[in-house]
């Protein structure tokens, strides 16, 4: 079995029913959680992409439609 794995990400608007397209996380990465913080960031954690366990974190800052490097995990 092949795993294609994809760092896009999309948001979903329920006003326009619809998805769109917003920045790319930093690293491509499945099977990771991903946390709205009080500040409306979002942590993406953990998960595995083509080269196993992504150990990196990273932060989404929707006003910006940015993402920005947190750390690694121990």
């Amino acid at each position: 079995n092949q795993v294609i794995v994809h760092q896009t990400v999309e948001l979903y608007s329920y006003s326009n029913n619809s998805w769109i397209p917003r920045s790319s996380m930093l690293v491509p990465r499945f099977t990771h959680t991903a946390t709205v913080l009080e500040d409306d960031t979002v942590l993406v954690v953990g998960g595995q992409n083509k080269n196993g366990i992504v150990n990196r974190t990273e932060l989404y800052h929707p006003g910006k439609d940015e993402w920005s490097y947190v750390g690694t995990m121990h």
